[in-house]
């Protein structure tokens, strides 16, 4: 959903996740909060660990795949990406990476170049990843939820 943020998801959680009885939820929620709302790592951490919390509580332990937050790159577009700065991301992605009973992904080391931006060439905008860069996410996520699905693998 374009421009969501943790406040709401956790509004919304009936529909978007508990009406849909997942047997696993993916996670790939923060940097709005960010870019909309300037809200302080801690409280971005705090809903997304609420969010775990609930989705727990209400399916049991299922498999939740954490993705990290993804860099940023402020020279391919300053005004989309606004607010959001990678200090933030990674302070955030740092917090993220602690959470048990999630299975984690760290986005940021594939997507980043050698200054921490998001790599150019995988960005239309400096925020959102283009088709290249689904190419480089997609085997990463794809092989977690395999492995998750299939332990022999």
């Amino acid at each position: 959903i374009g421009g969501d943020t943790t406040i709401g998801l956790l509004k919304r959680l009936e529909v978007s996740i508990f009406d849909l009885e997942p047997t696993s939820v993916v996670l790939w929620i923060g940097t709005n909060d960010f870019g909309v709302l300037d809200a302080p790592v801690s409280d971005v951490f705090d809903r997304i660990l609420e969010t775990i919390d609930r989705i727990h509580k209400r399916l049991g332990h299922i498999p939740i795949f954490l993705l990290s937050l993804s860099p940023v790159n402020p020279e391919v577009n300053a005004i989309t990406v606004g607010m959001r700065t990678n200090k933030k991301i990674l302070e955030l992605n740092q917090k993220l990476s602690t959470i048990e009973n999630v299975t984690y992904i760290d986005l940021f080391p594939l997507l980043a170049d050698e200054k921490g931006n998001l790599k150019s060439s995988l960005t239309y905008d400096g925020l959102h990843l283009n088709g290249e860069g689904y190419a480089v996410l997609t085997p990463l996520l794809k092989h977690a939820l395999v492995k998750e699905t299939d332990p022999s693998s």
